[in-house]
């Protein structure tokens, strides 16, 4: 720990989730200014992966850590380490309550974590219940967001052989890319 410091100056941390944690946790550590920012771009812009679990793990070990982030922030970290443990349904219900108050915070620059959510209810067999949750999303989201919203649910209603509801959705994903 005495040498991170010096470590994270020489790294070029750009693209590699492993040490976009890294300097999280150091960051943390030496209590750099922004540090809780670093975790957000990790959680918010990265596929979830053991990654997310251990920086989950790390957050938790102290409140001072945990507390820096807003309740539905939490949420979000907790599902991102769920779904990477292959606990989808409880992934899934986290998801939810995260986006129900930090979708504009959590799709601001991506929309990878919703594609997360909606390939976790695909894996869990819950197509029904998360195309009828991105349905009442996508009428929150704007531009990229949107669109991959309407794309995942239509996904999602093709695989429940609701091919109609697909079709028209995947109509308007064109409509809306043209």
């Amino acid at each position: 720990q005495r040498r991170d410091v010096e470590v994270l100056k020489l790294l070029k941390i750009e693209d590699s989730p492993e040490l976009k944690l890294f300097k999280a946790v150091v960051s943390c550590r030496q209590n750099i200014a922004g540090w809780p920012d670093l975790f957000r771009d990790l959680f918010f812009n990265e596929k979830a992966s053991f990654i997310h679990s251990r920086a989950y793990a790390f957050l938790k070990l102290e409140n001072k850590r945990i507390d820096s982030f807003m309740p539905w922030e939490i949420k979000l970290f907790h599902a991102k380490d769920l779904l990477a443990r292959g606990k989808r349904k409880e992934a899934i219900k986290l998801y939810e309550e995260a986006f129900k108050a930090g979708y504009k915070t959590i799709f601001k620059k991506t929309s990878e974590t919703l594609k997360e959510y909606a390939f976790a209810c695909l894996s869990a067999g819950l197509y029904r219940e998360g195309a009828g949750y991105l349905i009442r999303l996508a009428g929150k989201l704007h531009g990229r967001a949107n669109l991959d919203a309407l794309e995942m649910e239509g996904r999602l209603y093709r695989k429940a052989g609701i091919t109609v509801k697909a079709k028209i959705l995947f109509g308007r994903v064109i409509d809306l890319t043209m």
